[in-house]
This record gives C-alpha cells, sequence and structure tokens, in this order.
C-alpha cells in the first residue's frame, strides 16, 4: 500500500514537472498575473493581540504555532509561521463574544492540486485556522478549521471565531425582549 501511494505521488509529480509551461490558460481578467503557486501573501502580518486586557504573542512549539502569556505557552493545532487575523486597520482582530474575548490564529502553506489552473483560479494553499479565547483568565484553544486560501492574515468573519467551542459562559446574561402585542 505504501509503495502504490509513493509511486502515484513520484507519477504526479513528473506530470507536473513535464507539463509545458504554456499549456495552462490565459486569465479572462485584465488583472495583474496571478501569483506562483509557490508563494504565501502575509500582507499585515501581525503577531501579538491584547485578549483578555494581557498582550499575547504567537510563537513557535516543536514545529506548531504556540500562543505565549507570561509564563503560559498554549501549543495550538496549525503550523508555523502563524499570524492573527487582522481588521480593517490592520491590528489583530479580537471579538467580544459572550463575554470572552476571542482571536483567529491563521497559517497557510503552498500546495497543489491536479485540477487547479493557477492562470485561471490563482494560488491555491493549504490554509489552516484556530480560534483562541480567554474564559476567567485561561486561554482556551478551539478546533482548526481548513480552507484554501493563501493569506493567512486576511480578516475573517466572527462566526470563524466562534463556531469551533460547542458551549459559552453566560456572563452578564440580557433579560429576554418583551413580546409584541398582536394587532
Amino acid at each position: 500500500m505504501r509503495a502504490h501511494v509513493i509511486i502515484a505521488l513520484l507519477v504526479s509529480l513528473l506530470l507536473v514537472a513535464a507539463a509545458p509551461t504554456r499549456a495552462q490558460t490565459v486569465s479572462v481578467t485584465a488583472s495583474a498575473p496571478s501569483q506562483p503557486m509557490s508563494e504565501v501573501t502575509t500582507r499585515y502580518p501581525v503577531t501579538t493581540a491584547t485578549v483578555g486586557g494581557r498582550v499575547i504573542h504567537l510563537g513557535e512549539h516543536q514545529g506548531k504555532c504556540a500562543v505565549v502569556r507570561d509564563d503560559e505557552v498554549v501549543v495550538l493545532g496549525i503550523g508555523v509561521p502563524c499570524y492573527f487575523s487582522t481588521d480593517r486597520r490592520h491590528v489583530a482582530q479580537v471579538h467580544r463574544f459572550h463575554g470572552s474575548d476571542v482571536v483567529l490564529v491563521q497559517h497557510a502553506h503552498p500546495t497543489s492540486r491536479p485540477d487547479w489552473d493557477v492562470a485561471v483560479h490563482g494560488p491555491i494553499c493549504a490554509f489552516e485556522a484556530q480560534a483562541v479565547r480567554e474564559i476567567g483568565g485561561v486561554l482556551e484553544p478551539g478546533g482548526v478549521a481548513g480552507s484554501w486560501h493563501c493569506d493567512p492574515t486576511a480578516g475573517a468573519d466572527q462566526k470563524q471565531f466562534v463556531y469551533s467551542y460547542d458551549t459559552w459562559p453566560r456572563h452578564a446574561a440580557r433579560q429576554p425582549a418583551s413580546k409584541q402585542q398582536a394587532h
């Protein structure tokens, strides 16, 4: 089984390397040429954020991304280098959800697919994102999510920050809205 996988990978690599470079179709848009497949874009590489009133930094621990706060190290399930999702001001995007601060840590590295035409669709990367929340002074990582885009610094929607957690504490629960009278 292992030999079949190795042979399949070698054949795939040989086919990609032997393919003529002009065989790819030309992009329909009049935009600039697409980036090479091997390039990961890091427009705003932010590695520091404030969560729960305290500064956290991104680092590396045995090949994995880690969140460092004071003497605390939380190893994440994504690779390095890693960056925080950024907002419109190009600083770390911190969401407040159910009384907890949440950040999204992201990583991307080049990859390829035989059915992917870079000239048409642009570069493709293996992208990973993992939320980290602070509850009661403790940093807690969420699950790892994957995608194909190549900018590990791009901003993200709040759903990406909160979806991987099953439960949330009830901080300052609000009173239910009053019911409206039927007309």
